[in-house]
């Protein structure tokens, strides 16, 4: 599972996403949106491991991903 594999692998895009809650069904909550940014981040071939930015340079209006971007 993609969320899996990130908490394991803690990329550095992920880091200001915070860590992982101690109460199970946050923690739940917390892996389900890594997973979200980890999809849009294959989806969309984002390549750059930038933390102040966990989903990838800002894709401009009228661009091809923009509104998944938001």
């Amino acid at each position: 599972m993609l969320g899996d594999r990130t908490v394991e692998n803690r990329p550095e895009w992920s880091r200001t996403l915070g860590e992982a809650p101690t109460e199970p069904a946050l923690r739940t909550q917390w892996q389900q949106q890594l997973a979200v940014v980890a999809a849009y981040r294959d989806q969309y071939r984002v390549t750059d491991d930038n933390a102040a930015q966990p989903a990838g340079p800002y894709i401009e209006e009228g661009r091809t991903g923009h509104h998944a971007y938001w």
